[in-house]
This record gives C-alpha cells, sequence and structure tokens, in this order.
C-alpha cells in the first residue's frame, strides 16, 4: 500500500483538507461562501493554522513516528506511544456543525502523576478566495479578545463582516494573542494525569459571518461535547461505508465516497444553501465551481448511494439556483456563468441523474414539482434550438473535456440526447409519451446512419462530423464512446459497439497508455491515464486489470485525481477532484461482490 502524505477531513460546512502526517498540524481551513460567489480559505502558510505541543518535566513531545488511522474511513486519529504516555490527536468535522474539534487525549501508563503542558496554537496569515484562481482578501484583519469564549476571535471584514473565527477550549488555560498580520494565538493549560490514568481536552473551533456567530458555533460544540459528537458522526458515516473481506478495496471505496460527500458539496456558511461543486479544495485547479455534467453524471450517482436527503436537496438547488442558465460550460455557485460555451452533454444530465435519483428512490413526487418541470421544459426548449433538421442530431459547442469541437455532432452526447427521450417517454411527463418515444426512434436512426462509418473494414462509431459528412475518430475519457451501453444504447456485445471499443483501446490509439503500468486512455486535455477511463473500464467491462489499478495508484493519497502517471500511478493533474471521486466510487460499488 502507497505512503499516505496527508489527511483530509470536513463536514457540510468546513473542509480541512492538508493534514500533516507528521505532527498533526492542520494548515487550512477552507468553506463555501455564497455571498463570494465560492470558496473562503483561511491559511496559516508558512506556519499552521492549528496544532497542538506537549511539554513534560519542561520537555517538548516530539510529535514523530504518528500512528495514524481514519475512524469509519474518516476522521483522522494520530496515536503517538512513548515510553511513559499514548498521545491521541482526534480531528473532528462533528456533523451539521460550523466548526471542528481538535481533540487531544493523554494516558500515563506510569504510577505517578505526571503534569503536561498542552498548548494549542496557530498563524492565521491570510484568506484567500477561490473560484478556479485564487485571489488574496486585501480586507481588515483582526483578533480581539470576547467575553463570549473568554479568549480570542480572528474576524475579517471589508467595511462590512466577512468571516469569523473562534476558540473555546474545555480546560482552564491562559490565553495570548496577536493583533497584527500574521494573527497569532496561543491557549496553554497544565494537566495533571494520575497513574494509569486518561485525561482529555478539547479546542473548538467556530465559524461565523461575524464574532457572535462563530464564537456561539465554538459553544454549541462544547456544550454537546465531544463524546456525543463523535458518537453522532460515526454513526452516520457507519450508515454509509461499505464492507468486503478486503480491506484495500474498502479503503478506496469508502474514502473517495465519504471525500464526494464531503468535498463535492457542502452549505454556504452565510446563507446555508446547500451546493455542489467541483471541489472544495483550493488544490483543485478548478474549485469551487459548478458544473452539471461534473455534479450530476459523476458525483450525484455516488452521493444518492451515500446520503438521499442530500441527494434530494441538490436537486432542489440545481431547479432553483442552477436554472436559468443549464448546459453554460460553468457556473458560480449562485447560479451565474463562470466560463462562457454551450455543452450538450451538461444540458442532459440533470434528466439523466433525476431518473437514477427515482430508481433508487421512488420519490416521484418531485416530478410535480413546479421548479422541476420548469427545469424540464427549459432543456427540452433549448435542444430544439440545437437541432439539424437536416442530420436530426444535436450540436454542442464544447466537448466533455470542455474543450472545444472539432466537428459539431459528437456521438456520445447524442446518445444523451437519446437517453434523454427515453426516460421522458417512460416518464410521459407532460403527457407527450408519443412525442418522446417518436424523437427517441428519430434519434436513434440518425446516430446509425451518420455517426457510423466503416474504417479498416470494419463498422464503429465516430466521435464527431459536420454536415458536409467531415468526420473524426478521436475518444476522450469524460465522455467516452465506451460508455454507449451504460445508457443502454446498445448491448456491448454489439459488434458496432465492439468494433469502437477495440480501436479505443487499442495499444496503437494515439492516447492509449495500455503498454504501461497504470495504463489507461488519455487525451490531450491531460496527456497521461485519466483516472474516469479506468472507472469506465470497470463500470463497461467490470475490468479486473483495471480495478487492480485503480487499488494500487496512490492518486492523489487515495482520492482520484484527474490523471495519473502511466509508470508510478502518481497525481500528474487534478489533484482533490471530488467529482472525479464520486464516480470511481460509484464505479467501485458494482464491484464489491467480487471480495465478498
Amino acid at each position: 500500500m502507497f505512503q499516505i502524505s496527508s489527511h483530509v477531513c470536513g463536514n457540510e460546512y468546513i473542509s480541512l483538507d492538508n493534514i500533516n502526517i507528521n505532527d498533526a498540524s492542520i494548515n487550512n481551513l477552507t468553506l463555501l461562501h455564497m455571498k463570494s460567489k465560492g470558496l473562503l480559505d483561511f491559511r496559516g502558510e508558512d506556519n499552521p493554522l492549528f496544532r497542538i505541543d506537549v511539554k513534560v518535566d519542561g520537555k517538548k513531545i516530539e510529535f514523530n513516528n504518528i500512528d495514524w488511522q481514519l475512524i469509519s474511513y474518516w476522521i483522522p486519529k494520530a496515536i503517538l506511544q512513548t515510553e511513559n504516555e499514548i498521545f491521541e490527536i482526534i480531528i473532528l468535522t462533528p456533523l451539521k456543525q460550523k466548526g471542528f474539534i481538535y481533540h487531544l487525549s493523554i494516558t500515563n501508563k506510569t504510577n505517578e502523576k505526571r503534569v503536561y503542558e498542552v498548548e494549542f496554537s496557530g498563524t492565521l496569515k491570510s484568506l484567500y478566495h477561490c473560484v478556479n484562481e485564487e485571489k488574496y482578501f486585501n480586507g481588515t484583519y483582526e483578533a480581539y479578545h470576547s467575553d463570549w469564549n473568554d479568549g480570542p476571535v480572528f474576524a475579517i471584514s471589508n467595511g462590512f463582516p466577512q468571516i469569523a473565527l473562534s476558540f473555546l477550549v474545555d480546560k482552564k488555560v491562559i490565553w495570548s494573542y496577536t493583533k497584527e498580520l500574521p494573527l497569532k494565538y496561543s491557549a496553554k493549560a497544565k494537566i495533571c494525569v494520575e497513574g494509569n490514568k486518561k485525561e482529555t481536552i478539547s479546542n473548538y473551533i467556530g465559524i461565523g459571518y461575524e464574532e457572535v456567530s462563530s464564537i456561539t458555533a465554538a459553544i454549541e460544540l462544547k456544550r454537546m461535547g465531544f463524546d456525543y459528537l463523535l458518537d453522532q458522526m460515526t454513526s452516520y458515516l457507519n450508515n454509509i461505508i461499505k464492507f468486503s473481506n478486503n480491506e484495500e478495496f474498502n479503503s478506496l471505496l469508502n474514502r473517495n465516497l465519504l471525500y464526494t460527500l464531503f468535498f463535492s458539496t457542502g452549505i454556504t456558511i452565510d446563507t446555508e444553501e446547500r451546493v455542489i461543486v467541483t471541489s472544495r479544495s483550493p488544490k483543485y485547479y478548478v474549485s469551487a465551481a459548478y458544473w452539471d455534467r461534473d455534479s450530476l453524471l459523476w458525483a450525484f450517482p455516488a452521493i444518492v448511494n451515500a446520503d438521499k436527503d442530500v441527494a434530494r436537496e441538490i436537486l432542489e438547488y440545481i431547479t432553483t439556483i442552477q436554472s436559468k442558465n443549464i448546459g453554460i460550460h460553468s457556473r458560480f455557485i449562485d447560479g451565474t456563468i463562470l466560463e462562457s460555451g454551450f455543452e450538450l452533454d451538461e444540458l442532459c444530465s440533470f434528466i439523466i441523474a433525476l431518473d437514477y435519483y427515482l430508481q433508487k428512490t421512488n420519490e416521484y413526487d418531485i416530478l410535480e414539482d413546479p421548479n422541476t418541470k420548469a427545469l424540464i421544459n427549459r432543456i427540452l426548449r433549448i435542444l430544439k434550438t440545437k437541432k439539424s433538421e437536416s442530420l436530426l442530431l444535436y450540436e454542442t459547442f464544447l466537448q466533455p473535456t470542455d474543450d472545444m469541437r472539432t466537428y459539431p455532432y459528437l456521438t456520445y452526447n447524442n446518445v444523451l440526447v437519446w437517453k434523454v427521450f427515453q426516460i421522458l417517454e417512460q416518464w410521459n411527463f407532460d403527457n407527450k409519451e408519443f412525442y418522446y418515444k417518436k424523437e427517441k426512434e428519430d434519434l436513434f436512426k440518425s446516430i446509425f446512419t451518420n455517426c457510423v462509418k466503416k474504417i479498416d473494414n470494419k463498422e464503429q462509431f465516430i466521435w464527431s462530423l459536420d454536415i458536409n459528412n467531415n468526420y473524426d475518430i478521436y475518444d476522450e475519457p469524460p465522455g467516452s464512446l465506451i460508455l454507449l451501453p451504460t445508457f443502454d444504447f446498445i448491448s456491448k456485445d454489439n459488434v458496432i459497439f465492439k468494433n469502437t471499443a477495440d480501436k479505443i483501446l487499442d495499444k496503437s490509439y494515439k492516447y492509449s497508455f495500455s503498454s504501461y503500468p497504470f495504463g489507461a486512455i488519455g487525451c490531450p486535455h491531460a496527456p497521461h491515464p485519466w483516472v474516469l477511463s479506468l472507472a469506465n473500464n470497470l463500470r463497461v467491462f467490470h475490468d479486473v486489470e483495471s480495478l487492480n489499478k485503480l487499488m494500487n495508484a496512490k492518486m492523489d493519497n487515495g482520492i482520484a485525481c484527474e490523471s495519473i502517471d502511466e509508470n508510478t500511478g502518481n497525481c500528474t493533474t487534478g489533484e482533490a477532484f471530488a467529482t472525479c471521486a464520486g464516480y470511481l466510487s460509484f464505479s467501485l460499488l458494482d464491484e464489491i461482490h467480487r471480495f465478498i
């Protein structure tokens, strides 16, 4: 098994995406912020934002050779054993809480009472705004004492409050802090531990719009208590995680499933609205923005399997805030356009995702919701404007990689449109079953008439074409022709599909890395094997070799990334790719039977 270089954890409100494995310090804290249209990132930069130091008999305990465990595959627990004691640090991001708990327990293994000096400390050097690019927040940074918590508050404003961070320790401490950047704080306590006994101390960190809301968030954590919140969180997680007889498989599946749940979706700290994004980590190169395809075709099926209530909230978010610009390349979390350009696969994603939700929940009442109906009708109106009357195919402006098309009519995208019509026919949406049936049948014939060519004396699907019958042979993992059977469009035993797959998977294909240890299909967008490609092979062919590569690839510390090195399996592009983690975990769910 590969060596982890950092840990992550989070809940609906906050994300900790860089926990240092050497000393259990935390380097940054991120949160979704609707008013800012994206992500806010507290950073210590050169120094940790949060850390714990312990002294005994005046000598500092060196937190090295730490043994790490993940409680329920998510909650980081650091264990350090010395000759005389056991130190355990648990970093808990409790369910539905605006903050987290930095918890330390000390077990005295000797027969005599020992006194430990514990210090919680950290440095806040900057706040960054992240949506694709990151920008320093050039506001007012303040630290001041508050009677609410008898300790410091770090508050950042730009005339009006922007965000605040507060600390509350459950033992008597001596506070100190600086009032100018970088803002530094320290809370020192003396903990007496009797022989062969254990004592604990917790730092409750609250986040809020301003002083009162951040401090009361910390107070709420303290009132509920570490033990209760730990039990609540582990109970929630244990209802989600899946088990097999193979621990490496379990780890890969559950870490990616939970990463999707807590890093592709969350609740904004200021307006408390559920949103879904590419990633809540600034490490991802297009972080904190909304894509229909990434959210609905990749992350959403995994989220439905993890928490159906969260999935319902996501659908409600899309049918309201994100509905007006459906199908446009990418948007801010408030629904306004971030990157322009129409994408047919993104337009189709909502109806396909909604159908999967209905199959898993039977909550058909959502089809009667006015916002749902309005969005489906909007999608249908847009589709009509993209239809070629001569080819009876539907055009796109950008490809599934978000790169510019070569020709406007993509086979994969038109299969998605076919799937949309099939779904609407099954629903008898707006009592137009026969209309959708005809549209579906016409499109089916058109795809086989126009998108199938004889290449090397074998019929196969092409990638794209124009009205003059210019076409190209190509494939890319985010919208691969390999996936056509997953939409019930064609059997994987069909000779045309088999010829297509053979062409794409052949070693001679320009973007194939199949001869390498971690080989899969790549594309010009990222010319290395894509994790999506391995997951595609798993979904369609239940390919054991692809599964073994995924289980042995480091990716981003075991979390899905965009592409990996073909020789080592290490991340080459797209760290912290939360929606891809969803697609990976969804693909793995069908393979769990292999290890039971």
